[in-house]
C-alpha cells in the first residue's frame, strides 16, 4: 500500500480534489478530508485494477518464418506428394519426383557412408514418369555380363538384311528411283552403326555386369537430377556436385568446415 502511495497519480487526484473543495466555497478541513479520501481511494484502485501503462508488455508470438530463410546451417530437402521441397540458404523451391532425387536423399541421410549402387537403384522402383525411362534403359539391356550384345544369331540375320537392302539398292538404281535406294542406304548404314557398338578392337561387346550397369545408371540419374537442380538454385547445385561422389560405391561427403544439417 505505501507503494502505491508513493506513485505520482494519487497526489494529483488529491491536488486535484482539495483545489475543487477550495473553489466551491468549502471549509478548509472539508477540503483537507476530500483530499485525503481521494488519496486514499486512488491507491485502494490502483492495487485492485492497475492502470494499462503499469502493465508489463505482453510477450507476441512469432510465426515460424518460411523455410529456406532461417538459420543458414540448416537446408531442406523433402518430398511431398509428387514434388520435392528444396531450400539452400534462401527460398524453397519445388521439384517433380525423380530417381535421381531419391538417390540425393538417401546420401543426405548418411552422410559420410558410403552406399553401393545395387542398394540404391531399388529406391526408385515405382516412380512413374517418362523422363526416368531413359535412365532405367541401362538396367534392362537383359542378358548376363557373359553373353555378347550381338549373338551369332543376330549377326546373321544382319548379314541377311544387309544383302536384301543391297538387293534393293540395285533395283532402285536400275528403275531410276533414287528415293527407294536412299531409304535403303539410311538402312544400311542404321544396322553397320548396331554392329559397329556392339564390337570392340578385341572381339565383341558384351553385356555390362549388372553393378556396372546399376553404376551407370545412378550415376546419370545424379547428375540430371542436380542439373535440375542448378536450374533453380545454383548454390545448392554445386553444393551437391561438389560434395557427392558418385561410382559403384556413393557418398555425400560435406566439408566438415562447413557445417549443414538437412531437414528431410
Amino acid at each position: 500500500m505505501m507503494k502505491t502511495l508513493r506513485r505520482p497519480g494519487s497526489y494529483l487526484a488529491a491536488f486535484v480534489v482539495g483545489i475543487v473543495a477550495v473553489v466551491t466555497g468549502l471549509p478548509w478541513w472539508a477540503g483537507v478530508t476530500a483530499a485525503t479520501l481521494a488519496l486514499v481511494l486512488g491507491a485502494v484502485l490502483a492495487s485492485v485494477v492497475p492502470g494499462v501503462a503499469h502493465r508489463p508488455a505482453t510477450p507476441v508470438a512469432s510465426t515460424s518464418p518460411s523455410i529456406g530463410t532461417t538459420d543458414p546451417s540448416v537446408a531442406t530437402f523433402r518430398l511431398e506428394g509428387d514434388y520435392w521441397t528444396l531450400a539452400f540458404r534462401g527460398p524453397a523451391f519445388r521439384i517433380r519426383d525423380m530417381k535421381g532425387l531419391r538417390y540425393i536423399h538417401r546420401l543426405l541421410q548418411v552422410p559420410g557412408d558410403e552406399l553401393h549402387v545395387l542398394d540404391m537403384v531399388s529406391l526408385g522402383q515405382g516412380l512413374r514418369g517418362i523422363a526416368d525411362a531413359a535412365f532405367e534403359e541401362d538396367l534392362h539391356l537383359g542378358g548376363s555380363s557373359d553373353q555378347p550384345m550381338l549373338d551369332e544369331q543376330a549377326l546373321r540375320a544382319y548379314r541377311t538384311r544387309l544383302e536384301d537392302l543391297q538387293d534393293q539398292i540395285d533395283e532402285a538404281e536400275a528403275n531410276n528411283d533414287p528415293e527407294r535406294g536412299a531409304r535403303a542406304r539410311e538402312e544400311i548404314e542404321s544396322i553397320l552403326e548396331q554392329i559397329d557398338r556392339a564390337r570392340t578392337p578385341f572381339g565383341p561387346r558384351r553385356f555390362p555386369a549388372e553393378a556396372e550397369r546399376a553404376r551407370l545408371n545412378v550415376t546419370r540419374a545424379i547428375k540430371n537430377a542436380i542439373t535440375k537442380i542448378r536450374a533453380q538454385d545454383a548454390s545448392l547445385g554445386h553444393h551437391l556436385d561438389h560434395n557427392i561422389r558418385t561410382g559403384t560405391y556413393c557418398c555425400y561427403e560435406p566439408d566438415p568446415a562447413d557445417p549443414l544439417t538437412w531437414a528431410l
